[in-house]
């Protein structure tokens, strides 16, 4: 049985007698159950951190580290009003937290941006951001954000790499950040 996907490729990884090049999508977290594979020529990691864990985790040996290029800020949607910009990873996983803390955010001192997973549909967040006066942002969108929260998730570490502050749902204080927030 399978953790996941990566320990499928680990396995091949381990067999192939040939260059091999490791291209990341997708986060690993800290604590993973994944099975340790041979030697990758060359790896195309998502952040510093990421690479840390993946030859931690997944490969007894990489050639090559080369950290993948970061997103591209444009702010063509960025509210310029004087207002902290707060952007919110979401993912249809974690809707009932969207709405829970888009809602608490609403109408205060910030522009509150929604970024939807790229394979999700926009639907149910044109009809969050209806309510909460949000902007809801399309997939070529990345802003200029002061802060982002969300899930653990690539466009989350993207933001870190940059030097956003980055608060995610699984942090043991991240209601306490909502409030700070809340109580400015």
């Amino acid at each position: 049985v399978y953790f996941s996907t990566y320990n499928r490729w680990a396995l091949m990884i381990k067999e192939m007698k040939c260059k091999k090049i490791f291209i990341q999508h997708g986060i690993i977290g800290s604590f993973p159950f994944l099975i340790k594979c041979g030697r990758v020529d060359c790896g195309f990691f998502i952040s510093k951190n990421q690479t840390v864990i993946c030859e931690k985790y997944l490969f007894k040996e990489i050639g090559e580290i080369r950290l993948q290029k970061s997103i591209k800020i444009n702010n063509d949607k960025l509210l310029n009003n004087g207002k902290v910009n707060i952007l919110i990873v979401c993912h249809s996983k974690f809707m009932q937290q969207e709405i829970k803390y888009a809602s608490l955010l609403a109408g205060g001192e910030y522009n509150i941006y929604l970024k939807y997973h790229p394979l999700e549909s926009r639907v149910p967040y044109d009809i969050l951001a209806s309510k909460t006066n949000a902007i809801v942002l399309d997939k070529a969108d990345f802003i200029e954000a002061d802060i982002v929260i969300g899930y653990q998730s690539t466009l989350m570490e993207e933001y870190a790499n940059i030097g956003v502050p980055v608060y995610y749902y699984s942090d043991m204080d991240f209601d306490s950040v909502i409030d700070k927030l809340i109580n400015i």
